[in-house]
């Protein structure tokens, strides 16, 4: 194996890994502090994200400073399009003040926030100025056996579509490299269109529940909706360069070729570093 190869190998699995961590931590997903300041006091709640089936959520909130215990929590949440409904906050010792969120069903999405009163006066409250409340989803175990292959499919279809793109800059320099770089486009559709859809599907469908697939059209769900766009750019790409897996001549020219693998790329990494889990 030429060196060249080997150092392409090595940094696509770098690249890769990298990519997928970014993706990961940008993921709307993931908890956050959240802190509020009054008369002295701070309060601070770091917020619940997601729930596994059976298990009651418990909302938290440390409170600090000169009159920490005489300030007051209420819980406030809403299931779906469901009526708000509201909780007592107490106090499990001297700092913290929890609630109990109901424990939900797989699919469900629970909104709440948190208000903290001294004597009976608003003091703070924890929520998002923009939206309904904190976003909570109750979700389902997901098997091995479905999520393992999910996962090393994914990697392999993100780390074969940086092995295109060092192709697609050879054929842009008038290398020859038609069949190597046919080869790592159909890799990375087929990893990706099999990790992303065939098995992605069963991945959400056991976590939340449903049909398993809620991108565009059938529902609104941007994880799965980016996935579309990507291996859509893949398939045409792929298509276009079909040829030559055989060795034949293309119907375009290599530099086009080469520029629609560099162009897929481009959305694939786009597409990675949308927020994971969310939804229009």
């Amino acid at each position: 194996m030429a060196k060249t190869t080997i150092v392409r190998i090595i940094v696509s699995a770098v690249l890769t890994i990298v990519l997928l961590g970014v993706s990961r931590k940008m993921s709307t997903r993931n908890p956050q502090e959240i802190i509020r300041e009054f008369d002295g006091i701070k309060a601070i709640h770091t917020t619940i994200t997601e729930s596994k089936l059976g298990v009651m959520p418990v909302v938290k909130v440390i409170l600090s400073g000169n009159g920490a215990e005489q300030v007051s929590g209420r819980l406030y949440y809403t299931v779906d399009e469901g009526v708000e409904q509201s909780t007592v906050m107490n106090f499990s010792d001297d700092r913290t003040l929890v609630g109990n969120l109901p424990v939900g069903e797989i699919g469900k999405r629970l909104y709440y926030r948190i208000e903290l009163t001294q004597n009976g006066d608003l003091k703070a409250s924890l929520a998002p100025t923009d939206m309904r409340g904190y976003l909570l989803k109750y979700k389902g175990p997901v098997s091995a056996f479905v999520l393992i292959p999910h996962i090393l499919l994914m990697f392999l279809g993100v780390f074969f579509s940086f092995i295109a793109l060092f192709y697609g800059f050879d054929l842009l320099l008038g290398r020859n490299k038609i069949k190597q770089a046919a080869i790592a486009v159909l890799l990375s559709f087929f990893c990706g269109f099999i990790g992303g859809v065939l098995i992605g599907i069963e991945v959400s469908h056991e976590v939340f529940g449903g049909s398993g697939w809620g991108g565009w059209p059938v529902g609104n769900d941007v994880t799965d909706t980016k996935t579309e766009i990507f291996l859509l750019f893949w398939l045409i790409t792929m298509i276009f360069g079909w040829a030559g897996l055989s060795g034949r001549e293309l119907k375009v020219s290599n530099k086009v070729f080469g520029t629609m693998i560099i162009i897929s790329f481009v959305v694939t990494l786009a597409a990675f570093l949308v927020p994971h889990s969310i939804s229009l």
